[in-house]
């Protein structure tokens, strides 16, 4: 039962085909509570702890990582994906972010 109930929790993408009915997720999620925990924070998305191409996702106390799109332009992601940044609540290029010196996005180019 809990199988069924993560997946109705999620967007869903639903392929009707001849042999029958294949419902897969939308997208990539992960349920954690560990290194962030959402039990005391506000609904909303915040920046990931340590994965700047992945941002962590707040709702009624339950923690999801999530993973930024995808980027196949070359100088402007990480690892293949744009990066969290929290000021614009988006996920964007490398090229229009600012970085301190550990990595961690602290704005964007305006």
């Amino acid at each position: 039962m809990k199988k069924f109930i993560n997946l109705i929790s999620c967007s869903l993408i639903i392929f009707v085909t001849v042999l029958g009915i294949i419902i897969l997720p939308a997208y990539a999620e992960t349920h954690t509570s560990d290194p962030f925990n959402c039990s005391a924070k506000k609904d909303g998305n915040y920046q990931h702890p340590s994965d700047p191409t992945k941002f962590i996702s707040c709702s009624g106390g339950i923690t999801t990582e999530r993973d930024c799109g995808p980027c196949n332009v070359p100088g402007h992601c990480i690892n293949g994906r744009t990066v969290y940044t929290p000021d614009v609540d988006a996920c964007l290029w490398t090229s229009d972010v600012i970085f301190d010196d550990s990595g961690k996005v602290v704005g964007y180019k305006k």
